[in-house]
């Protein structure tokens, strides 16, 4: 991720679309993301571990039909060890309702729970369900 946003310094946003994947690398490309500054945005399916990286946009924005799935994690395999706590504490990190995140990291593993647009929105998942304008950021010097 750090090589795409260094090689492409005119994208402002990042749409992403994931079934899922591993935490750690969900929270890598979260890293990556916001130290960019770089938006990011859904129109179609971004469920388990890319969840963990949208949120890490400066916007993270929703568009029709787009969904974001949420459950707990699980061990996958003897070196993917499953930490709910630091899931949850870096979602809070990036300014998503605890109350949500709580709820989240209680879904079974197995299921994915896709919350409403008006639930992502109160719980601050999501920050716009339009894309209205995304700054460069040199426009803010």
């Amino acid at each position: 991720m750090e090589k795409a946003i260094a090689v492409n310094p005119g994208v402002r946003i990042v749409v992403l679309d994931s079934p899922g994947g591993f935490v750690d690398e969900g929270i890598r490309i979260g890293h990556a993301l916001k130290q960019s500054g770089l938006a990011t945005g859904v129109d179609h399916r971004c469920a388990s571990a890319c969840t963990l990286a949208f949120a890490a946009g400066k916007d993270r924005i929703l568009l029709p039909p787009g969904r974001l799935g949420f459950h707990g994690c699980h061990d996958v395999a003897w070196y993917s060890y499953c930490n709910i706590a630091e899931s949850e504490d870096y979602l809070v990190a990036n300014g998503v309702d605890v109350q949500f995140v709580r709820k989240a990291m209680r879904v079974d593993p197995r299921k994915i729970w896709y919350p409403d647009t008006s639930e992502l929105l109160a719980a601050r998942v999501v920050t716009s369900t339009a894309i209205r304008s995304v700054k460069n950021n040199a426009d803010n010097l």
